[in-house]
């Protein structure tokens, strides 16, 4: 799992990936500050770039003919709040949810109440969450 938080981080990333130094797995994890942003006490973005439609296709247009798989994630903020999930799996992406990333005062869910609305999105999007098998093919780790 590569973790990018910032478009300079995904250059060097890109660069290692031309001189073949990534190894077999590599997964691209862009990282999108909300509102709350990074270890924040108070509104305000501390890093990167916003969740929106514009910032996801600035990286996907740094990404093109990669061939690297990547997924979305939004720090200090609730990923499914924003355009970025149906997005992304619309062009091919995968989505990275969890309590580690989220935040919204208003609302304390679970683990597994974040993965199910993700799990939900993915099936009315008509991508079905992989298996472990599908997900050790989709790394090229099989």
């Amino acid at each position: 799992a590569i973790a990018i938080y910032e478009p300079g981080w995904l250059s060097t990333t890109l660069a290692y990936h031309r001189a073949g130094r990534l190894q077999a797995g590599a997964m691209v994890k862009l990282y999108f500050g909300d509102e709350w942003g990074l270890q924040a006490r108070s509104k305000g973005v501390s890093f990167g770039l916003p969740p929106t439609e514009h910032a996801l296709r600035a990286y996907l247009d740094m990404l093109a003919g990669s061939g690297l798989p990547w997924s979305v994630s939004v720090w200090g903020g609730d990923l499914m709040k924003t355009p970025l999930p149906r997005l992304a799996l619309e062009l091919g992406g995968h989505l990275h949810v969890g309590l580690e990333e989220f935040f919204d005062p208003d609302r304390q869910p679970t683990n597994a109440e974040l993965v199910a609305e993700a799990a939900a999105l993915c099936a009315e999007v008509g991508r079905p969450v992989a298996t472990c098998v599908e997900a050790a093919e989709l790394l090229g780790i099989e």
